[in-house]
């Protein structure tokens, strides 16, 4: 993950993101016209950084990205805490 360094929230938000395996977090997202985006100033940082994406098929719901399931392990193996 190249650009700054995530937030607290932001680490929490994705640490909730990827502790649910696969199932994602509803929030509140709005349509663009092309695409499903978080209203949420902290999952649409994360958004905006390639770590979550809309889950297909479910309007409001977002799943974590491969960088950013690389991303929580990395923050995991820096605090030094099991997965």
């Amino acid at each position: 993950m190249s650009g700054r360094k995530l937030t607290k929230l932001q680490m929490e938000a994705l640490a909730r993101v990827c502790k649910t395996n696969g199932g994602g977090v509803c929030i509140s997202a709005s349509f663009n016209g092309t695409e499903v985006v978080p209203n949420d100033r902290v999952y649409r940082a994360l958004y905006a950084k390639d770590l979550i994406q809309g889950k297909a098929g479910a309007y409001s719901t977002v799943v974590h990205t491969r960088a950013g399931l690389d991303a929580y392990r990395a923050l995991l193996a820096e605090e030094g805490t099991p997965s």
